[in-house]
């Protein structure tokens, strides 16, 4: 059963609170690309949403421009087993994203600047997020 739930997040050298989303396994899948702001339809639901935010604090701070992370993608139509290729940030440290192709040698196969045209790249290719983002640290 995946769950979400609000973290704080560094992002260009400010913290602000974010969605995060965990799979089954309780890995992080992904997260809002921006920051959220409390909302609610009563008082009472703005005290329920302000105890989340609470909580948020109480955890670990994610750093959204780490870049000792992957994600494993796999071909939605290819057969058993699956053609595979890894998204990372660029180790050289540019800034840009690199989809690799394991089966040619990590072959660079595309890389942008933007992560989201990365995203749209896999997508429109039939690709589908494996395993959500990995911590080279959790490893």
């Amino acid at each position: 059963m995946s769950r979400w739930n609000y973290r704080v997040m560094l992002k260009d050298g400010q913290y602000a609170v974010h969605e995060v989303f965990y799979g089954d396994d309780g890995r992080i899948t992904g997260y809002t690309a921006g920051p959220v702001y409390p909302r609610a339809e009563s008082p009472e639901d703005l005290v329920e949403e302000f105890e989340r935010y609470r909580r948020a604090l109480a955890e670990p701070v994610l750093d959204y421009d780490a870049e000792d992370w992957f994600e494993v993608w796999a071909e939605d139509r290819s057969p058993s087993p699956p053609y595979l290729l890894v998204v990372r940030p660029d180790p050289a440290g540019t800034g840009r994203f690199q989809v690799l192709d394991p089966k040619e040698g990590d072959r660079v196969d595309f890389e942008d600047e933007d992560y989201e045209a990365v995203k749209l790249y896999l997508l429109e290719d039939e690709f589908g997020l494996v395993t959500g983002r990995t911590m080279l640290s959790d490893l």
